[in-house]
């Protein structure tokens, strides 16, 4: 059996055909309504609405595209372990039981994945997918921030800023308790000397 290439193999037409697909399907035509001015009192929120429907709509063909390299590695992985386990079988060194075959597999897979991440394709992929991913959780949490506010609720930002009071006040308790033990233990070794005078 010869190697498979990576970067050739199957995943690739896919990554294609999907992000051709997703252009045809929603770049044509949906697209444009993230783009729509809107009205009212409501504008700045259905806007902000609309853009963290967009990054999540532009997160899912990125997202798709990353789990195909996912799977080419898993079937490229699976492929060479079978080659290494025919052909430890027919040297006559077959696997004997289910940890050595589980290492033999993570080592394979471990190899495999190193060498399909050095690529320069799916490196382009792994970092839209990661673009995307940090694009669409930035926009949900600004709604959400602003949802959180409407209702009257802590918004997340608040309660990291509280979390961050509380860590602040604990190291500065913390720091005294320490000033405190150390002044304690410095009046307690001059006390006697101060109670006896000559």
């Amino acid at each position: 059996m010869e190697e498979a290439n990576f970067s050739e193999g199957i995943a690739k037409p896919w990554i294609e055909l999907n992000n051709l697909c997703w252009n045809f399907v929603y770049e044509a035509t949906f697209s444009t309504l993230a783009q729509i001015p809107f009205l009212g009192l409501n504008r700045d929120f259905n806007h902000q609405l609309m853009q963290t429907i967009d990054a999540w709509v532009k997160l899912y063909p990125t997202s798709i595209n990353y789990q195909l390299v996912l799977t080419e590695i898993q079937l490229t992985a699976f492929e060479e372990l079978l080659r290494e386990l025919t052909a430890s079988a027919m040297k006559g060194e077959p696997i004997k039981d289910w940890t050595q075959l589980q290492q033999l597999w993570s080592g394979i897979a471990d190899r495999v994945f190193e060498k399909t991440f050095c690529s320069e394709t799916n490196l382009k992929v792994r970092g839209q997918f990661l673009n995307s991913l940090n694009h669409f959780q930035r926009s949900q949490q600004q709604i959400l921030e602003r949802w959180m506010k409407l209702m009257h609720l802590p918004s997340r930002s608040e309660i990291d800023e509280v979390h961050k009071n509380i860590y602040d006040l604990r190291k500065e308790v913390k720091r005294l308790k320490q000033s405190l033990a150390q002044h304690e233990e410095l009046t307690s070794t001059c006390a006697p000397h101060l109670s006896n005078p000559l």
